[in-house]
């Protein structure tokens, strides 16, 4: 009952063509070639269902679907459940639940990528077995069978087939790009050359979106910094700062380009608030309202320009934190852009160990209150909010504030169950 209901409370997913794919891709799969049995066909489904409304989630900072799909998947491989899809789900995801391992069932996501390869599910499932497997392994993780290299090269393989597989929805394509990218950068270094290889493929098979456009921008910001380094300006080359500025120049152009072709998009004027945060500062402005014109919602938009608040860039904390109370207190924004004033103390903070002293100064419990009331009073049913709230009260030491929240979250989990019980008795 628990974690049905707990699934329940997930705030729901639009319903939009990119959700129907995904559900194409592991329900209907499943019904199709998954290994099918009446003892935990719901629970398979179920776990499918909750993977594909992860996928189509339009934000991805906050993720309560991980602990979903990880509660839902550990049923149903407890009910006996072997297919593949399913096994990925649990092996991806029983580390976001309360419970241990399931006996006799492997966490090895190596075995879990070979066992996909050898079904008839989509090459995009495929493709995410084989990153988790590589991930696995760059982080430490032992295999008898398999070693990265190769695991790599099939990687890269499905990225190929899927940029030019035209069925697939642009998001999947753009997303998968990405995260092939990010893992190969951290194995081997060489983003920027891997990116070259891809970039064709973009050109002649997705060419009628700006998402190529999109990912030139983001890997040209990106190589950019790595002639600079991240350190202070007196720490870079002549060399450096040259590079630096002519591949800033070649993203700002493909942000632009992408943007003249669709500005109700807000992910071209995001990437121009960081150009122009390095290169003109006179037009940052101007992006970051076009960022936010397109979606109120824009929290990235809004990290990139308090980023270039910081001390470190020239600003202070006090450009900061009025810029974290602007976005609590204009109406026009939406629920995202008001954690700004939240983002905005975790960064002064510092590592959560080292929290304890920037915590008693009045002003923190004040503009935390500010902005979580905020939140509160748009969305007063939003269990993660109630949770963050408590934590920074106790981080403030106001324990009597956080008992308050922690009663308050008992009330809406008590409120909502009783809606559930009624709902599921009529049915």
């Amino acid at each position: 009952m628990r974690a049905r209901f707990e699934e329940h409370l997930t705030e729901p997913v639009p319903d939009t063509p990119r959700l129907h794919w995904n559900l194409k891709t592991t329900v209907e799969e499943y019904r199709r070639i998954g290994k099918r049995n009446p003892k935990w066909d719901h629970l398979a489904e179920a776990t499918l269902r909750l993977l594909a409304q992860r996928n189509a989630r339009k934000y991805s900072d906050e993720d309560p679907f991980a602990k979903f799909v990880g509660n839902a998947s550990r049923r149903a491989v407890e009910a006996g459940c072997d297919d593949p899809l399913v096994h990925y789900c649990y092996v991806s995801f029983h580390r976001a639940t309360e419970y241990p391992p399931v006996p006799g069932v492997s966490t090895d996501p190596c075995h879990v990528a070979l066992e996909l390869k050898q079904s008839q599910y989509s090459t995009i499932r495929k493709f995410w077995g084989c990153h988790r497997a590589v991930r696995y392994l760059r982080e430490g993780g032992f295999s008898s069978e398999f070693t990265v290299g190769p695991l790599v090269e099939e990687e890269a393989g499905y990225v190929r087939e899927l940029i030019e597989d035209r069925s697939l929805p642009v998001q999947e394509v753009f997303s998968l790009t990405g995260h092939y990218l990010d893992i190969v950068d951290k194995i081997e270094g060489d983003r920027m050359a891997k990116w070259g290889e891809l970039e064709p493929l973009w050109i002649k098979h997705r060419l009628d979106s700006i998402d190529q456009l999109l990912l030139r921008g983001d890997e040209y910001i990106l190589w950019a910094w790595k002639a600079r380094g991240h350190g202070f300006a007196n720490t870079v080359t002549e060399e450096g700062w040259r590079l630096f500025g002519e591949r800033l120049s070649v993203a700002g152009d493909a942000l632009q380009k992408a943007y003249d072709r669709d500005p109700s998009d807000p992910r071209p004027p995001t990437g121009m608030v960081q150009v122009t945060a390095l290169t003109d500062r006179g037009e940052m402005g101007k992006w970051f309202e076009r960022a936010l014109a397109a979606d109120t919602n824009n929290l990235e938009a809004c990290e990139v320009l308090l980023n270039f608040l910081q001390p470190k860039w020239g600003g202070s904390a006090d450009e900061m934190l009025a810029f974290g109370r602007r976005c609590v207190t204009a109406n026009k924004f939406g629920e995202r852009v008001v954690r700004t004033l939240i983002e905005a103390h975790k960064i002064l903070r510092g590592p959560q160990g080292q929290a304890g002293e920037y915590c008693k100064s009045p002003v923190v419990w004040e503009d935390i209150q500010l902005a979580y009331n905020e939140l509160l009073r748009r969305n007063p049913e939003k269990l993660l909010y109630y949770n963050e709230f408590s934590d920074w009260a106790d981080c403030c030491e106001k324990l009597a504030e956080s008992r308050k929240l922690r009663d308050r979250r008992s009330e809406v989990v008590e409120r909502q169950a009783a809606k559930f019980a009624a709902v599921n008795s009529k049915r």
